[in-house]
């Protein structure tokens, strides 16, 4: 009777089959009595037998398969998870090390996760900012603009959109009842599917910034109002000279109110016959690169006025290049006709036939006309400084010039005659006016002496007087009857 061997070894049969199977070969197996049989397969048998083996051997193969891949999976997914670990640890560190503050919100509006860092910007813990309620978190005046965002946040997170990155200054309270302003930046988080799961921020600490700027905004509204409210003229301008400001003085005297300020030019400003003048100085000034430059120009009204201008003329400059001119223009009109007058006063001093000497208050002399050094020969030099005693020649009596000096320092006018001295020692006479010069106050701050030399007309009187004195001797000690009548025929 044929014997079929159990096989028990699954393993040892994956590990035979190769061999045994293929090529066929007797197998030795021990019986239940010890003895050795030599077992006949036959050919169903033996195809039998070789099916089940391959089936086994595949299934033995795809068991090894399977190890091998779910151990090379188990040793990923840790090596993974190592990763994701240290990665949280790494973020994890950066967060509670981030002198910001970073936070996470669920699509509820709740905190899921605050760095301990809020501590130092609005005192409370991470603990308590977590259970606080949103009218806690936000400021009454930011809490509009928060809601509007977070709104816009939790509509793109449910469509799985994503808001481009915004920064949004906010107000919140901090634990001791101050406030504290902060800059957030936000991102919508998403799960693998793309699904919007919460909200991650960043809070940054602005305070500074803020007192900075309102700092600047102050010293900007300061400046501003003294700009509105100075009685200069203000302009800037482009490189093209063309208008890109004018304070509100300007606009009043320059321009139409009807046309747009910048559709003037600089220039437009200017009388035409000094146009090209200011064109030359202000070509000048941008070829050499000077700062600044004054100059005095006469300018041109919307309404047709002329009015004299000095201008200080700045370039302005961003990143080293010229980019235009600031002018500040102060009106000098009144200054220019004043310099007019004092120059027709100067000429006409100067060209006085009569010798003007101004002296200060203590007698010294200031000033000297040009007649007053051809009339005493004493030089503009030689006079300024000195006392007008220098042209004492003795004839007139010290009573007399005090009584001249106590008319004058009360106030008064003094007129007179002198016998003076020339430099060269001549005599002359010469009658004077002397009065006092007073200030707004006043005060006497200068005197003035108008003299004009009467020695010829001092000799004719001479003359005469001498005349008349022989007639009177003639006439007295005549014999004859001597009779004077005017043309009329009366009796004198």
């Amino acid at each position: 009777m044929k014997k079929y061997i159990a096989i028990k070894n699954l393993p040892l049969v994956f590990l035979i089959t190769m061999f045994g199977t293929i090529v066929c070969c007797p197998l030795q197996a021990q019986s239940s009595n010890g003895q050795q049989d030599s077992i006949v397969v036959t050919h169903r048998e033996f195809v039998t037998f070789e099916l089940f083996v391959g089936v086994c051997a595949l299934l033995a193969a795809l068991s090894i398969t399977i190890l091998i891949i779910t151990s090379i999976q188990r040793r990923t997914l840790r090596k993974q998870m190592l990763d994701v670990s240290v990665s949280e640890a790494r973020y994890k560190l950066l967060a509670e090390n981030s002198f910001d503050v970073i936070w996470t919100m669920d699509l509820t509006g709740k905190f899921t996760y605050v760095s301990p860092s809020v501590v130092q910007l609005r005192g409370f813990t991470p603990e308590e900012i977590m259970q606080q309620p949103f009218d806690q978190v936000i400021s009454p005046g930011s809490q509009k603009l928060v809601m509007e965002k977070m709104q816009q946040q939790f509509a793109f997170a449910y469509d799985g959109k994503q808001l481009p990155i915004e920064a949004v200054e906010v107000e919140q309270p901090c634990k001791d009842g101050s406030t504290v302003w902060t800059e957030v930046v936000t991102r919508i988080m998403y799960d693998k599917s793309g699904k919007g799961i919460g909200i991650v921020g960043i809070s940054r600490n602005i305070q500074a910034r803020k007192h900075v700027e309102k700092a600047l905004r102050e010293s900007e509204e300061k400046y501003r109002q003294i700009i509105d409210s100075t009685s200069d003229i203000i302009f800037t301008t482009g490189r093209d000279g063309y208008l890109l400001y004018a304070n509100p003085i300007g606009i009043k005297i320059f321009c139409d109110p009807a046309r747009d300020l910048r559709s003037y030019r600089y220039l437009d400003f200017i009388v035409p016959e000094q146009q090209e003048q200011i064109t030359r100085i202000l070509m000048k000034q941008y070829l050499a690169n000077d700062p600044h430059c004054r100059f005095e120009v006469e300018a041109v009204t919307h309404e047709g006025h002329h009015v004299w201008l000095e201008q200080n003329v700045h370039l302005l400059k961003d990143d080293g290049q010229i980019i235009g001119f600031h002018a500040i223009a102060r009106d000098i009109t009144d200054r220019k006709q004043a310099e007019d007058k004092i120059t027709q006063l100067s000429k006409a001093v100067e060209q006085s036939p009569v010798s003007i000497v101004i002296t200060d208050p203590a007698g010294s002399i200031q000033y000297v006309n040009p007649k007053f050094v051809e009339a005493t020969g004493y030089s503009f030099d030689e006079a300024i400084g000195k006392n007008p005693r220098i042209l004492k020649s003795g004839h007139t009596s010290p009573e007399e010039y005090k009584q001249l000096w106590n008319t004058i320092v009360s106030g008064e006018q003094w007129s007179g005659s002198f016998l003076n001295k020339k430099k060269n020692g001549d005599l002359y006479w010469e009658s004077a006016t002397i009065s006092p010069i007073l200030n707004k106050k006043g005060e006497i701050t200068n005197f003035i002496g108008v003299k004009i030399d009467i020695t010829q007309r001092r000799h004719a009187e001479s003359m005469i007087y001498e005349q008349a004195r022989l007639l009177s001797l003639i006439f007295e000690r005549s014999l004859d009857c001597v009779v004077l009548l005017d043309k009329d025929y009366n009796f004198l």
